[in-house]
């Protein structure tokens, strides 16, 4: 009879040695029915070891506008051809100054070096030398004061993952996951913001390194943003102090240091951008293009040009919420005729869903079923719809195995959700065998208590587990987990 792995039994207790491709030290099998298998080592020490970077501890504290402390904490240091690990403990370092700064800079990156020296820099840090730095955060210079800003707890960077993956959450950013709806405050030149969700992945290790942290932000009216504009050679943040919590309809950037004057009547096109790293900093993005357009329909169909550049020292804590296009002059952002709101709906930064309205489509319909309309976006919008509501069904995970003898009842939980996908039957992680409509392997689901398999095609809502202990590659104990991995529509 085959072994099977137990819960807990390879989790890794030290160092392992990569140049000689063996793991050492991987806990023993627990007793005669465990098996140590290399494939299935746990997944967080493997990145744990693998990766330069934060343990745990370190967190930031803002003291004032210009002082901060850095908790005690640990960080491994590894060596990327040697794979040797080194581990350097740090206790409070309170009081450090924050570096000199310019008028266009947001953030201060903050790290700690293997001679527990605190490392202060206006640049992200790079690969080189996330190799050589524990990566502890960044510091967000509020735009408005240019002081430090003492709520900035959302960090979509995860300084242990590996370099590969931390450049794609560099280059990438967060993500609107939900909500983030803007809409005009009433008949004046203001914007709403309703409530919402974002994902990033975060710098602090007391989040798994596998998946993304989320952050809810809260709902807020008449916002106050900070207008942005290019010189030519970077971005501006700030302008008028009186003006910054409206829109300024008159004005566009041209990549100087002025905001140039929209010719009359024209429109022009807008970012706005919210911060993952504040309910209430919004920032307003101007173009870096000459470009004015004598009507929105102009100016929507160039959204796909991406005439207007999301800043990269933004792009990292900050999401795209929607375009706007306005009329020079415009008093009531609520008129269709003085200004259009589009969301952008997709998660990419670099390719956002920029259009409500499909244009250009052509189809054959001669083989169609079951269709109202010719409305292609409409039906898009539908099955786009319906694939975000897809999810795993958490209630079928980590569930009590039951013991027995010949056939017998797996878990006493049946499926709970109508299954979109087939079912995956898995024991302590491990996929077994499932039969299909057949009895002859590990287990099977069934309808009327064990005496009919069911084929996977149709496994549904209620459905059981049986377990085969004669034809089954080993026996069910009461401290198995048995986990039913599915999609389904979770509203």
């Amino acid at each position: 009879m085959i072994t099977k792995i137990k819960n807990k039994q390879l989790e890794i207790i030290s160092d392992f040695d990569i140049n000689n491709n063996r793991l050492i030290n991987v806990d023993s099998p627990i007793d005669s029915n465990d098996a140590v298998n290399l494939k299935f080592i746990n997944e967080t020490s493997v990145n744990y070891a693998l990766g330069t970077g934060l343990y745990t501890g370190g967190l930031i504290q803002i003291i004032d506008d210009n002082t901060f402390n850095i908790l005690a904490g640990i960080g491994n240091f590894v060596n990327p051809i040697t794979k040797s690990i080194i581990q350097l403990i740090w206790t409070d370092k309170l009081n450090i100054s924050i570096i000199s700064f310019g008028l266009t800079e947001l953030f201060i990156y903050i790290a700690i070096d293997n001679n527990s020296n605190i490392i202060q820099q206006l640049s992200k840090f790079t690969v080189e030398q996330r190799n050589s730095y524990v990566v502890l955060g960044q510091l967000l210079i509020k735009p408005s004061n240019r002081k430090l800003y003492s709520d900035s707890l959302f960090k979509p960077i995860f300084s242990r993952d590996l370099p590969s993956i931390i450049d794609i959450h560099i280059n990438e950013g967060p993500k609107v996951i939900s909500g983030n709806i803007v809409t005009p405050t009433d008949s004046n030149s203001f914007l709403d913001v309703s409530g919402g969700d974002v994902v990033g992945y975060s710098i602090n290790s007391k989040y798994d390194l596998r998946y993304p942290n989320q952050k809810t932000l809260i709902s807020k009216t008449h916002i106050k943003f900070f207008t942005s504009y290019y010189n030519g050679s970077t971005w501006i943040y700030g302008g008028d102090a009186n003006n910054y919590d409206s829109i300024d309809t008159n004005h566009w950037s041209n990549g100087t240091t002025n905001l140039q004057v929209t010719t009359n009547n024209n429109y022009t096109l807008r970012i706005l951008c919210r911060s993952c790293l504040s309910d209430d900093i919004l920032f307003l993005i101007y173009p870096t293009q000459h470009t004015e357009y004598k009507d929105i329909t102009s100016a929507e169909s160039d959204l796909q040009l991406l005439g207007i550049n999301i800043p990269n020292e933004i792009l990292i804590t900050s999401v795209p919420l929607c375009f706007l296009i306005v009329k020079n002059n415009a008093t009531n952002l609520s008129d269709s005729t003085q200004c259009k709101i589009i969301q952008i709906k997709s998660i990419s930064v670099s390719a956002g869903s920029v259009s409500n309205t499909a244009v250009n489509i052509s189809y054959d319909n001669s083989d169609a079923i079951n269709l109202d309309s010719t409305n292609v976006q409409d039906a898009l919008s539908t099955i786009n719809n319906k694939i975000e509501s897809l999810d795993y069904v958490k209630g079928n995970f980590n569930m009590s195995a039951m013991t027995g003898t010949n056939i017998h009842l797996a878990t006493s939980i049946p499926i709970l959700n109508k299954p979109l996908t087939l079912v995956r039957v898995e024991v302590n992680g491990v996929p077994v065998n499932l039969g299909d409509g057949v009895k002859i392997y590990d287990c099977y689901f069934s309808s009327d208590n064990g005496i009919t398999a069911k084929s996977l095609n149709n496994v549904d809502i209620g459905d059981l587990l049986f377990w085969n202990e004669n034809t089954a590659s080993y026996h069910l104990e009461s401290d198995d987990s048995i986990f039913f991995i599915y999609l389904s529509i979770l509203l």
